[in-house]
Formats: C-alpha cells, structure tokens, sequence
C-alpha cells in the first residue's frame, strides 16, 4: 500500500511533462524553434524553481541533455526542407 503514493506522484510528474512537451510544440510552430529545445529550457527553469528537483544525479542529467541534442538535431533536420 506505501508504494501507491510514489506512483501517484510519478504519474502526475508524467502527465505534466506531456502536457508541457504538447504545449512546447505549439509554441515551437509560432516561434521557429525546435520543441525539444523549447522543453529542455523549461526543465532547466523548473529545475531553478523547485530545489526539490536538483537531487538527480550527475549522469543521469548527461543522458537526458545527450538524448535531448539528438532529438533537437533530429527534429531541425527533418524540417530544413529544401528550399
């Protein structure tokens, strides 16, 4: 039954995060920048916000950024176009 709680919590962390990611590619379309770039700028701000979320460990943050650049090079190749 302890356990019900944290899922709860991570869950909701979840859902948030989607809704952000959504919200960051509307954005994206209106001001010409990639949407991950846009989420992982939001992260950092939540991150500055909510000292809570600094516990995460060093290389942990590394994964995140290095699959972030990825898709943030992914997604700016797939829409140059070729004009």
């Amino acid at each position: 039954m302890h356990d019900v709680v944290p899922f709860a919590i991570t869950l909701l962390l979840v859902a948030v995060a989607l809704l952000v990611a959504i919200g960051s590619n509307r954005l994206a379309d209106r001001v010409h920048v990639p949407a991950p770039a846009i989420f992982l700028v939001l992260a950092a701000v939540a991150a500055a916000g909510f000292p809570s979320l600094r516990g995460v460990a060093i290389v942990d943050d590394q994964r995140v950024v290095t699959v972030a650049g990825g898709v943030i090079l992914f997604d700016g190749g797939m829409h140059i176009g070729w004009r």
